[in-house]
């Protein structure tokens, strides 16, 4: 359950945080701009040194609160779990370091929020960036999985269902909505609400990973051979070419073949 224990505040963004202070500092400058004072941050780290990343985050040039949680290492997961359990939000966001919101990004989340103040859930769209690499956009549907960093979420979710399963490694928050789109109100919006640093756990995945993957398919209503076939089949394929053909090549690929990828 989510414990909060302060004034409830508008957007609680949680920030996790494992000895990537560059990233972090990319994270921090993105949201520098953003946030506004009746919002709050609360970084959660697990680095060794946690001077640098409790430094960065309190001389960011926030204007909102900034809450620095250290927690000994444990995963993504129960880091995102800690954050949003200490979250004062209405509404909250896990954008972890090296990813970051888009300019604009706070006042089309307020749009969305004011225009359908039924939805508990909304779901933006995503750019996927990597250094020397074009970019292209992920545009999520009812059916696919959701970039989690564009999601934002009524507090009264996690209230009355908990949080992310930590059993899935590669997953669980895509387990999570899997499950809550069937019980609460979405909305898809077409905005490009953050950017997503390629490169990183979900472009390294093992046997495990990958059959968690195979589950929340099957989760989202697939088949079981439609489920393997993207949840294990694909993503093995996506590796291999990337070794031979690099990943801009892959990004090209993606673009073509699947209607939810473009080019940004």
């Amino acid at each position: 359950m989510i414990t909060g224990g302060r004034d409830l505040k508008e957007l609680s963004i949680v920030v996790p945080s494992y000895n990537d202070i560059e990233g972090l500092a990319s994270t921090l400058k993105s949201l520098c701009h953003e946030l506004r004072g009746f919002d709050e941050l609360l970084l959660v780290d697990s680095s060794s040194d946690i001077t640098k990343s409790r430094y960065a985050a309190e001389n960011a040039g926030l204007i909102c609160d900034v809450r620095y949680i250290w927690m000994p290492p444990a995963g993504v997961y129960a880091a995102q779990n800690k954050g949003i359990r200490e979250a004062s939000g209405r509404f909250i966001q896990v954008i972890n370091a090296g990813d970051r919101l888009c300019g604009n990004g706070r006042e089309k989340i307020t749009a969305a929020i004011d225009d359908f103040p039924d939805v508990m859930m909304h779901v933006f769209r995503q750019r996927a960036i990597a250094p020397g690499v074009p970019s292209y956009v992920f545009s999520p549907n009812g059916n696919s999985l959701w970039p989690h960093q564009s999601i934002v979420v009524s507090r009264e979710i996690y209230e009355r269902e908990g949080l992310y399963p930590e059993e899935y490694r590669l997953c669980a928050e895509q387990m999570y909505f899997a499950r809550m789109r069937k019980r609460y109100e979405w909305k898809l919006h077409r905005t490009v609400l953050t950017e997503y640093l390629l490169g990183g756990r979900s472009s390294k995945m093992d046997r495990q990973q990958l059959l968690d993957i195979c589950a929340v398919r099957r989760e989202l209503g697939e088949g079981a051979v439609h489920s393997l076939v993207f949840g294990l089949g694909l993503p093995l394929a996506r590796q291999m070419v990337e070794k031979v053909l690099g990943v801009r090549v892959v990004n090209k690929i993606k673009c073509r073949i699947f209607s939810y990828y473009s080019q940004s």
